[in-house]
């Protein structure tokens, strides 16, 4: 037989054998399992006989058989085939639509297991993040637009005259944002172009942040559980330091830190990447570590620290990618700092700015200090995370039932939620490494582990820097900003491997959507703290403006973090010279452009109580022995004996003039009546009592220029401040033009000063005098205005002479909030000044009127009280004093009684007079042709010349 006919034999044998009862051995063969519903552990033996309930004889295995069919299926060459057709078909199902493989840890039937509901759920987080951070960086512009370091560089670049003479602080020029300034700039500096970029940056800064954690992950789920935590925690960190403080914590504010560490990340990614020192990689990161160092050079102890940590630990740890990375990070550095220094003097060489070498505020701190700084440390690191439950306390002792109280209501719900994220984070990271600490030992480092050390060395070395350094550390923790990129990073690459179950995916977004909801009322209740506790310097501002709208000032001159608010309200109109110390120009984040040239005026913004910054007050004294006595002065905020701030005003004089050491301060600051200077009156001495600024340019003119230039000394006191019930501080315009009118009417331009003066009962008033001439003095009660008909107006309580003369008003306080008067202390007051100036006239108005025309309610009631005042008076210095009485309005019914020359000389001092009143016509044309005023202005009428004109002529 041939070969193939014996394997064919065998074969037909084989077959045939198929189809006899196959003969059941006594033990079953290795290649049959018996079909049970749990498999057998390998190595157990048969079940036992006897215990299992089989017949004695019987293998254990023969149930098995015995109720199967008694014939066993028999498997035919066809159904062998058909089987294996029925998989190739099954088989090449599958190749053609692959299963999704589930994810690690989440059950099969859960929704974000499919890729469609992965997405959703990252979309979700996406959009929640991007709409919390639109919140909170929109208060937090808001909140710090006042902030001079916000405003500072974008005025540096209004013009380029302006940023030529500019002066930048060498340790943090900004000059990777310099594009943002002068695209603010380009817009006029105005609140919404800062607002705008500020949130356009924070916003680009936390999507940064999202992208780099999504280049880490990779996994949609944990992306997305990362992405809520980063929306909760940016919600939950301060906008502010404290509430009374100008400290800012959280990034949104132009000018501090927050694309800068981005670019300082993505500078450390470059470098991990990096292969070779000729790579691509290495040559941008070196770019950008310049261009970063040359902005700001925190980063460049920081990245050095880095770099030496990763070298120290290369070789202790014997870690070849560690040294490589140290060693190119190092390397990084030393050519980015001489390219950062190429690039700062290139800058100086062609446009002229200086980079001014401030000296360290920070000394080493002592053991003490040391101690402080690392509780203080810790507490900030928790604040840039937003889970300190007590952020805005100070005070160390007061921080644990701060915190205890904090955890109540909506605050608590939030804080709550970061504190589980923290520990859930913190327990996870550590069981992870726990677990893996032998592979870690034997497999290198991949590049997001060494980025997060690398930022781990960095943080190390910032927390140091605070620690070891002596500075204000409960205010400073924006100085820790980098733990908070750092710990996102590190979770992020922890994240990359954990095995995350449905139910904790579950919990936790609950958990966090609705911490959420509750950081919103964290982050707004924030703001309104940060915003009541500026409002009392915004009101400042706001009076500040309305002083300088009466009283002009070329320049403001004050604190650094005073004035310039000032010229951002102002809408940059306001020009504003910042001072280093009390009297100096500032050398940094300054301009040369913005010092006061020789002769323009300033006014000088003193501020006397405690600000927002631990700069200390300063006193009057530095100030008038450094400027000389001021002109004028006006009380902003507390009184004329205790002021908190005060407008000093300098018309002309020079901001950098000569000292002034004679100046008797305390008699400035409140002087009494018998400090005034009487002046040399030989010629006589005319006191005149009216209503309102402008009544003797309207009605006792040219009587007041003839006084004038026949050598009189002319008093002239105002018992109320023409306010009209308008504006704040519209009276102090009408007090500045009577000071121009009267020196035009003196043809003199000595400039005038003023001082508050106070009465024996205890009131003060101020008084007007030109420098070196003590022959005019102009006294201001500053009662409020009653109105033509002397019911007063709502912003003065309806208060008037003529109600306080009829009884109907006890006391009328003052327009400026320094005085109150009764109808007896007026009587006193005149009495006062009389017996002081020794007048040899009293000019007044008539107690009432003579004809239909009616007079203003102020003018009768000025005029009765004089009247009744002079009935009761007799001086000492005189048998009889002479009163004149002169007609208000009712002249305008009157006959033209002036000649040309006195119309001409009296249109030229009121025309003086109304460049200050905005209330008045401001040209002839308008005064003759659209007012009363051209009547006025052509006429005086006193009480004896008006009865004349009345009795008939012979």
């Amino acid at each position: 037989m041939t070969k193939h006919s014996v394997k064919k034999t065998k074969t037909k044998k084989h077959k045939l054998n198929l189809r006899k009862t196959p003969t059941i051995p006594d033990s079953p063969p290795a290649s049959i399992r018996p079909c049970t519903l749990v498999d057998e552990p390998a190595g157990s033996s048969p079940p036992d006989k006897v215990s299992s309930g089989l017949p004695v004889g019987e293998p254990w295995y023969g149930a098995i058989l015995r109720k199967s069919s008694k014939k066993p299926e028999i498997i035919k060459p066809s159904s062998l085939v058909e089987r294996k057709k029925s998989q190739a078909t099954k088989t090449r199902r599958a190749k053609a639509k692959p299963a999704v493989e589930p994810r690690a840890g989440i059950p099969q039937k859960e929704i974000w297991r499919y890729f469609q509901g992965e997405r959703l759920f990252a979309i979700f987080a996406l959009v929640a993040l991007v709409v919390t951070t639109l919140f909170w960086a929109t208060l937090g512009a808001r909140a710090n637009m006042n902030n001079s370091d916000q405003l500072a560089d974008s005025y540096m670049f209004e013009s380029w005259h302006t940023f030529q003479k500019s002066h930048f602080p060498a340790t943090h020029t900004f000059l990777l944002k310099w594009p943002i300034f002068i695209a603010t700039s380009a817009f006029g500096n105005t609140d919404t172009s800062i607002q705008i970029a500020t949130i356009a940056v924070v916003t680009l800064t936390v999507l940064a942040m999202a992208y780099l954690a999504w280049r880490i992950i990779r996994r949609p789920v944990a992306w997305a559980m990362l992405v809520l935590t980063l929306a909760l925690a940016t919600l939950l960190i301060p906008i502010q330091a404290s509430p009374t403080t100008l400290l800012p914590v959280n990034m949104a504010m132009l000018t501090t830190r927050n694309l800068e560490y981005i670019v300082y990340i993505l500078c450390l990614a470059m470098i991990v990447k990096t292969v070779r020192l000729r790579s691509w990689c290495f040559v941008l990161a070196t770019m950008l570590f310049g261009l970063l160092f040359a902005s700001d050079r925190l980063f460049l102890p920081l990245s050095i620290c880095a770099s030496l940590a990763f070298v120290s630990f290369g070789f202790i740890w014997r870690r070849v990618e560690l040294r490589r990375t140290g060693f190119l990070c190092a390397a990084s550095c030393v050519l980015a700092l001489a390219l950062a220094l190429a690039i700062a003097h290139g800058l100086g060489q062609f446009t002229g700015i200086s980079y001014i070498e401030t000296a360290s505020p920070y000394a080493i701190a002592s053991l003490r200090d040391i101690v402080l700084g690392i509780v203080y440390s810790l507490l900030g690191i928790l604040t840039n995370l937003g889970v300190n439950p007590a952020p805005s306390v100070l005070t160390l002792r007061d921080w644990p039932s701060e915190a205890i109280a904090s955890f109540r209501g909506v605050a608590g719900i939030a804080h709550l939620a970061m504190v589980c994220a923290g520990l859930y984070i913190i327990i996870t990271a550590c069981r992870r490494l726990w677990r893996r600490r032998r592979s870690i030992e034997k497999r290198p480092f991949n590049s997001a582990e060494q980025l997060s050390l690398l930022l781990l060395a960095s943080s190390v070395a910032a927390v140091a820097s605070f620690v070891f350094t002596n500075h204000y550390y409960a205010g400073d923790a924006r100085y820790l900003t980098i733990t908070f990129f750092t710990i996102f990073i590190i979770t992020a690459t922890l994240l990359r491997g954990v095995k995350l179950r449905a139910r904790w995916v579950r919990d936790w977004t609950a958990l966090v959507a609705a911490a959420l909801v509750a950081g919103v009322y964290v982050a707004y209740a924030g703001y309104s703290d940060v915003v009541a506790a500026q409002n009392q310097y915004a009101m400042r501002n706001k009076a500040i403006l309305q002083i300088l709208t009466q009283h002009p000032a070329g320049y403001v001159v004050g604190d650094y973090w005073r004035v310039l608010p000032l010229r951002n309200l102002s809408s940059g109109s306001q020009r504003v010279t910042p001072l280093q110390g009390c009297t100096e120009p500032r050398s940094v984040l300054s301009s040369d452009a913005w010092v006061p040239t020789e002769g323009e005026s300033f006014a000088y913004l003193l501020t006397l109580d405690k600000g927002q910054t631990d700069f200390p007050p300063c006193t009057l004294e530095q100030v008038v022995s450094r400027f000389g006595r001021p002109n004028g002065s006006v009380v902003v905020a507390g009184t004329s004996q205790q002021p908190l701030e005060m407008l000093l005003f300098y018309d002309q004089s020079s901001l950098n003039g000569g000292k002034d050491s004679k100046v008797n301060v305390s008699s400035f600051r409140s002087a009494n009546l018998t400090d005034l200077p009487k002046g040399s009156c030989s010629a006589g001495t005319v006191l005149q009592v009216v209503a309102h600024p402008d009544d003797d340019l309207l009605f006792m003119n040219p009587d007041l220029s003839s006084a004038i230039e026949a050598g009189l000394c002319v008093r002239t006191l105002y018992l109320t401040a023409g306010d009209n019930g308008g504006g704040a501080y519209y009276w102090l315009g009408r007090q500045l033009g009577v000071e121009t009118a009267y020196t035009t009417i003196m043809g003199v331009r000595n400039g005038w000063q003023s001082q508050s003066v106070r009465l024996e009962s205890g009131q003060l008033i101020t008084a007007s005098s030109p420098r070196a001439d003590d022959r005019i003095t102009l006294l201001f009660l500053n009662l409020p205005d009653g109105g033509p008909s002397g019911h007063g107006f709502p912003a003065t309580h309806y208060a008037s002479l003529q109600r306080l003369l009829a009884g109907d008003v006890k006391v009328a306080r003052s327009v400026d909030e320094q005085s109150a008067f009764t109808r007896e202390d007026l009587i006193a007051t005149l009495r006062q000044l009389t017996d002081h100036f020794k007048p040899n006239e009293i000019r007044t108005f008539a107690p009432s009127p003579f004809i239909d025309f009616a007079d203003h309610s102020d003018h009768t009631a000025t005029g009765f009280l004089t009247t009744e005042f002079i009935q009761f008076y007799q001086p000492k210095w005189t048998e009889k004093l002479s009163l004149n009485t002169y007609l208000g309005y009712p002249i305008n019914a009157l006959p033209p009684s002036l000649s040309e020359e006195d119309t001409h000389k009296k249109e030229s001092a009121f025309l003086q007079y109304a460049t200050h009143d905005n209330g008045v016509c401001q040209s002839l044309e308008d005064c003759y042709n659209s007012t009363a005023y051209g009547g006025y202005l052509q006429r005086q009428y006193t009480l004896q010349q008006y009865e004349s004109s009345l009795a008939p002529s012979e």
